[in-house]
């Protein structure tokens, strides 16, 4: 599990940030207000980067 942490100027900007880069399975787990807007802290698995770097699997023998 990776922890990252993000910062916006408002909280919609900052979720949609935690959306785009650790999806929907992303646990919150702290927010807070300072002095530039928002930071969120998220606990995520790090599959999703794996897998996008990962290739495709290839078809079955005989499958078309």
């Amino acid at each position: 599990m990776k922890i990252k942490t993000y910062n916006a100027p408002d909280m919609r900007g900052a979720l949609r940030l935690v959306r785009d880069d650790q999806g929907p399975d992303a646990i919150i787990l702290s927010t807070r207000h300072t002095e530039a807007g928002v930071e969120i802290s998220v606990a995520g698995d790090g599959e999703k980067q794996v897998l996008l770097g990962a290739a495709p699997p290839a078809p079955a023998p005989g499958i078309a």
